[in-house]
């Protein structure tokens, strides 16, 4: 499409044009050329996104699918700035990087969690299991999160840094909670009656989330993934003592009990033994 020529081409212009002129020791002009090479390289990615899911650029239509290629781009680019900016010590991917992940988590926390939420919009997110939208719109988000909280080789602010362990962790708990849903509802993910089967899911699947958490802390003895853990047990044990036990019946509720006692007495075990 013509997005591929319009803006490609003033692209390299401007990287090439900033190129010569840093030989020639004009270091400010280079710099704000780059700064040109960046942006129509980001709008370049981000019109041809949108040339291709909606095959126009003035499309009403900004669903949950466009809204997770264009994170995972700005993520994307945003996280290969922060090396180049270490590695190199450019201005440019200084500013750049910071000012593309901070788009990128702002779409994932307001569009993706809130504005395009499938179970409030009702968008389809596929029929197979784990390889679907949910993937792409919670668990990608979710380790780029994490990548950032776990990756000490870059300058962010600490703030930024422990701010992407907490976001990391609600979108896999968010990716966890969706997947089970989906498992029982199918594409289509709206709120209703649900069976007491996807009731217990919920606090299984939690209770697994929580102790592979747990194992990956204490494997790289780290706190603050034992601590996620725990706080991903937390709302577990509130679940069965606040819902289970007054949703649930017969045999779904003594597993749900009978799986958080045990959870509870292997975590117990684990953190005396290796902690």
């Amino acid at each position: 499409s013509w997005v591929l020529y319009g803006y490609g081409l003033p692209a390299i212009s401007f990287f090439v044009a900033a190129h010569l002129f840093r030989r020639q020791n004009a270091l400010r002009l280079a710099t704000l050329l780059q700064a040109g090479g960046l942006a129509f390289s980001v709008l370049l990615a981000s019109w041809q996104i949108r040339y291709l899911v909606s095959g126009t650029l003035d499309s009403p239509v900004y669903d949950l699918f466009e809204q997770s290629l264009h994170s995972a781009v700005w993520l994307a680019i945003g996280y290969g700035l922060l090396h180049h900016a270490r590695i190199a010590g450019n201005r440019v991917s200084y500013y750049g990087a910071r000012i593309l992940l901070a788009l990128g988590t702002a779409q994932v926390l307001l569009g993706h969690l809130l504005i395009g939420n499938p179970v409030v919009t009702g968008d389809p997110v596929g029929d197979a299991p784990l390889v679907n939208l949910l993937a792409l719109a919670f668990l990608l988000p979710a380790m780029a999160a994490a990548t950032i909280a776990l990756d000490r080789g870059h300058d962010l602010p600490v703030p930024v840094r422990r701010a992407a362990g907490p976001v990391a962790l609600g979108l896999l708990f968010v990716w966890v909670t969706l997947e089970i849903k989906h498992a029982f509802q199918g594409a289509v993910l709206m709120p209703g009656a649900v069976s007491d089967a996807e009731i217990y899911a919920y606090s299984a699947g939690w209770l697994v989330f929580a102790g592979v958490l747990l194992g990956i802390g204490l494997v790289r003895h780290s706190p603050p993934v034992r601590h996620a853990a725990l706080a991903v047990l937390l709302v577990a044990v509130v679940k069965v003592f606040g819902f289970d036990m007054a949703d649930l019946t017969g045999l779904y509720r003594v597993a749900s009990f009978f799986g958080l006692g045990l959870s509870l007495i292997g975590i117990g075990w684990l953190y005396q033994r290796f902690v």
